[in-house]
């Protein structure tokens, strides 16, 4: 049997367009003298479509394109194709709708398996739009091969741990000869491997040929920009890769499968994390763009190391010519942060501009001496942030480029940024990347370069804000970094004392963290970290959307309160 895995890139909404992908993906399939044909999950309508799943009108389009437009180019082969399906509440006037998956054979739908297992964690709300189904679907169809018995399962049902029933093995056990696994699973850092894993351990307990197909592209749920990696794969009955789709792009996989086992095996393309994330996020750049009507892109250009990598990421993704960066020296900057901005760009080849704001700072500070003089040097330092983003924002407003957020995300864990200042932009491009990820990231950029595309001295030098006389930031950021990860990730600071008592901090923590810090150190720097976090909530709420690549994120996957009085006097709850 030839399979067809169709990993294509549908957009939010663009039901017109995303019915057109699968035609033209099933017409391809065809020519290539395919038997089957699988699309990822909700191919129609894209994942996530919101509450646009509440449209009536909507949801209709989406079925009624499956069977006027991509049912009849179903000849001489069978598809699985992901939609909404949708029909009456028997009990009322509702509409019920499923996360499904169509089976169409001689040009019209024979059976639809419903999702069974619904995403109610992170980001994800699928209960909020659809209702589980009942049961899994195994289908005998006739292809030009031969007849074969597929086990159809969406997503979540492969990833059965937690759940009450493993529809997986309820298709092995029905006899299914093939599972097809629709898919839009979000990239995250080392979760590609955890695919794998997953996989190979639900056939060693049920042996089954399988086919995973996944979206590729990027979603949103306003505050998260979700990215979906493809690298759709088919595996043997015995575990064994045999196909494997190309990593953010979309693609017709071909694959063989036969009962003598003849496709070779092939090694799962692992890559490091800085490879990873470095694709990841100039691709969720360069969507996020296409999505969204940007073909230009600014940003402030310090001279720290921050935003030469957004710089360098903006570059990859856009091409140089697409990005400007700004500088913006006030009374602070240093000659050696002026000069490191200028090699940044230079070395990118993307465009340069310098709009000093000392005077405007002296014109802020003398107007608000018309009432009173400040007091506070956050105050002046903050008027310095907010006339860079204003600057910015009238770059974007004049030439209608996005500006790109510069902040990591351990600056916005702490609320180390100014609102209406640095966090100004139309996204946040590097906010789920930690400040030791951000320095192995750029110097992944200049490995990659072969060259210090980003200057040594932005790597070495201590890292600060230039807002004051003599500022660094006030962070031991190898600790600070994995601890503001933990906190954003529901660790509990109690927790995390205890695990520094029992020395059991993990990997990402300096090799001689009990060395620099004895037991009533480390519980300052856990105080000080939580507490910042905490009278923080209101920034993060106001924040542009981040592009997320990790396990645990800001944005809908953090669930916080801006009234928060349970650890406010002390942290370290036991």
């Amino acid at each position: 049997m030839r399979l067809a895995m169709a990993q294509i890139g549908p957009r939010t909404g663009d039901l017109e367009g995303n019915a057109e992908r699968v035609v033209r993906a099933i017409r391809q399939a065809r020519q290539r003298g395919c038997d089957l044909i699988i699309t990822p999950e909700m191919a129609i309508t894209g994942y996530l479509s919101g509450d646009l799943l509440q449209v009536e009108a909507y949801v209709r389009a989406n079925k009624a394109l499956l069977a006027e437009r991509i049912a009849p180019e179903v000849q001489d082969l069978v598809a699985v194709v992901g939609f909404v399906d949708c029909e009456k509440d028997p009990r009322g006037a509702a509409q019920v709708c499923s996360n499904a998956a169509a089976l169409v054979q001689h040009g019209t739908v024979t059976r639809v398996a419903r999702k069974q297992h619904l995403c109610r964690y992170r980001y994800y709300d699928e209960t909020r739009y659809f209702t589980p189904g009942g049961e899994t679907m195994v289908a005998e169809v006739n292809l030009p091969a031969g007849r074969i018995r597929l086990g159809v399962l969406i997503c979540e049902d492969l990833w059965d741990d937690g759940y009450a029933t493993s529809p997986y093995r309820e298709a092995a056990e029905a006899g299914a000869d093939l599972a097809v696994v629709l898919n839009a699973s979000p990239f995250e850092l080392g979760k590609f491997r955890r695919r794998v894993e997953i996989i190979r351990a639900q056939q060693a307990a049920a042996p089954l040929p399988l086919a995973y197909v996944n979206t590729v592209g990027i979603g949103d749920n306003l505050k998260d920009i979700i990215v979906f990696d493809g690298r759709s794969m088919a595996f043997s009955r015995e575990g064994r890769m045999i196909a494997c789709g190309k990593r953010f792009a979309e693609e017709l996989c071909i694959v063989e499968l036969d009962d003598k086992q003849r496709a070779a095996p092939i090694t799962p393309p692992y890559q490091d994390d800085e490879q990873e994330l470095f694709a990841a996020l100039t691709f969720a750049l360069k969507e996020y763009c296409l999505n969204n009507g940007f073909t230009q892109a600014a940003l402030g250009v310090s001279g720290g190391v921050d935003s030469a990598l957004c710089a360098a990421l903006a570059a990859e993704a856009l091409g140089p010519q697409n990005v400007l960066g700004v500088s913006m020296p006030g009374p602070y900057s240093s000659q050696a942060t002026r000069a490191d901005a200028a090699s940044v760009c230079e070395n990118l080849g993307i465009e340069h501009a310098v709009i000093p704001i000392q005077q405007l700072q002296t014109q802020a500070v003398a107007s608000l001496s018309n009432w009173r003089e400040p007091r506070r040097g956050v105050t002046l330092e903050n008027f310095q942030a907010r006339l860079r983003g204003m600057m910015l924002m009238g770059i974007a407003n004049d030439t209608g480029r996005l500006v790109i957020s510069t902040g990591n995300k351990t600056e916005l864990g702490l609320g180390y940024c100014t609102l209406y200042g640095d966090m100004v932009g139309g996204l946040v491009l590097i906010g789920d990347v930690n400040k030791m990820q951000v320095y192995r990231l750029a110097e992944h950029v200049n490995r990659r370069a072969g060259r210090d595309v980003i200057p040594q001295s932005v790597l070495v030098r201590v890292p600060t804000a230039e807002l004051a006389e003599n500022q660094v930031d006030p962070f031991d950021y190898p600790v600070v970094a994995p601890l503001a990860d933990d906190i954003i990730a529901r660790q509990d600071p109690a927790t995390l004392l205890e695990r520094f008592r029992r020395r059991e901090m993990d990997e990402r923590y300096p090799a001689d963290l009990y060395e620099r810090y004895d037991e009533s150190a480390f519980e300052e720097v856990l105080k000080d970290t939580y507490r910042r976090y905490r009278d923080s909530a209101f920034k993060r709420s106001q924040s542009s959307p981040i592009v997320i690549v990790s396990q645990r994120a800001m944005g809908f996957d953090l669930r916080e309160t801006i009234i928060n009085w349970w650890y406010r006097d002390n942290p370290v709850r036991e």
